[in-house]
């Protein structure tokens, strides 16, 4: 097909310079804190990215970027004991015999929750934990030197407001009364806000992490854990990697230790010689494997081999850099700038969005059309010419750059 207003073939490598930030930055998230943002669909994924990008500092890196952007991720609404069945077998199967246990054994007991939010599952722990200490004629001090409780999560945000000690009047209304007057207060100068009591808040701390590291190589933090909850975190997994994940945490945790995901999550623990299902459907006790699990890594994949570039889409990509780029109104090049920022940011070795970002850019934002350019062609000075582009549609690093210098040559020429 022929091009009217140009008058060569229509190009047919015409693809969107941000059709990939959605899967780059699901890769970083799931490759730095485990999460795939797979309840997300892309176009929501992109519109936390936005908002991330617009208050993100001059400077800041990568991780710095990723933790703004986990602490945009929205969080499934969460409150006080909840699901009730495990919870009445927590409190009836798992925490009495460890509270009666911890005055013999020369050791606190240590309870954990991984994916911890705003705090409802540690809380939740330490209040049981607490009532079974008073139901001995135990004082809260007692219980305070005998027990640990910690709650994980990736979001800094999250954990700034579980350390608060703050819960929603939702997240208090859906536990049973009786386990919840005692340990909860109206805050006053807050409608619709409790505080936890003082010695629930005393007994809990809260750590940023994620499940990966700690089952790989922050494991000695899992040490002594006695139950670890795990609820609606291995389902941010691709299938198959929740199932790698969930083998390694099993093989960091001490035998002995009670694994609880959510009940949707349940049929991860089956198969596991180092996993001993429990009377409760979504739990398991990590027992002593005659053969231990093989340890798998959490790698990135190496790009497939591709075939060489087909002179044909060379020729499509000349067609391209050719045209005239389309005009850019203030509102989408503000946006373009942000997005060229986070390829910036995600994925320094992705050529070809670079260049189409450029082309887009350089007509009403030259300054950061050119930087990109510059960018990109410092990136391919450092790989092999005739390799395949990262990213790059099949393009080599020689035609990316050779397109580059073209683009900065016609922008030098006006």
């Amino acid at each position: 097909m022929r091009s009217r207003a140009f008058g060569y073939a229509q190009p047919t490598l015409m693809v969107n310079p941000t059709d990939d930030l959605a899967p780059l930055a699901r890769a970083a998230l799931q490759e730095n804190f485990g999460l795939n943002a797979g309840s997300l669909d892309d176009a929501a994924l992109l519109l936390a990215i936005d908002r991330v990008l617009l208050g993100l500092p001059e400077g800041a890196t990568t991780r710095e970027f990723l933790g703004l952007l986990v602490d945009e991720l929205p969080t499934p609404e969460t409150a006080l004991f909840q699901p009730a069945p495990l919870w009445e077998w927590l409190s009836t199967e798992i925490l009495p015999g460890l509270v009666e246990s911890s005055f013999s054994r020369g050791r606190p007991v240590k309870l954990a929750s991984v994916g911890c939010a705003f705090g409802h599952e540690p809380f939740g722990l330490a209040m049981r934990v607490l009532e079974r200490f008073a139901s001995l004629g135990k004082t809260a001090a007692a219980a305070l030197e005998h027990t640990r409780v910690v709650g994980y999560d990736v979001s800094a945000r999250r954990l700034a407001l579980a350390r608060t000690g703050q819960v929603s009047a939702f997240s208090v209304q859906a536990g049973k009364p009786e386990w919840v007057r005692r340990w909860v207060q109206p805050e006053a100068a807050v409608p619709g806000l409790y505080r936890v009591h003082a010695a629930v808040a005393a007994m809990c701390r809260f750590e940023p992490a994620n499940l990966l590291a700690l089952a790989t190589s922050e494991k000695l933090r899992l040490r002594g854990v006695d139950v670890l909850l795990c609820q609606h975190v291995l389902s941010d997994f691709h299938p198959d990697a929740a199932r790698r994940a969930l083998g390694l945490l099993a093989e960091a945790l001490p035998v002995g230790a009670v694994v609880v995901v959510s009940p949707d999550e349940a049929h991860l623990l089956e198969g596991w010689a180092r996993l001993s299902l429990t009377g409760y459907a979504a739990a398991a006790t990590v027992v002593k494997a005659d053969r231990p699990t093989p340890p798998e890594r959490f790698e990135k994949s190496a790009p497939a081999a591709a075939a060489p570039m087909p002179e044909a889409a060379a020729v499509d990509l000349r067609a391209l850099l050719s045209a005239r780029a389309p005009p850019v109104a203030a509102d989408d090049g503000a946006r373009l700038m942000r997005h060229a920022r986070l390829v910036l940011l995600l994925a320094p070795d992705h050529l070809l969005a670079r260049l189409l970002l450029a082309q887009r850019l350089l007509p009403a934002q030259p300054v950061w059309g050119r930087a990109m350019l510059e960018a990109l062609l410092a990136t391919a000075d450092r790989l092999p010419p005739a390799s395949l582009a990262p990213h790059g549609r099949g393009l080599t690093v020689e035609q990316v750059a050779s397109a580059a210098q073209q683009l900065f040559a016609a922008e030098t020429s006006r």
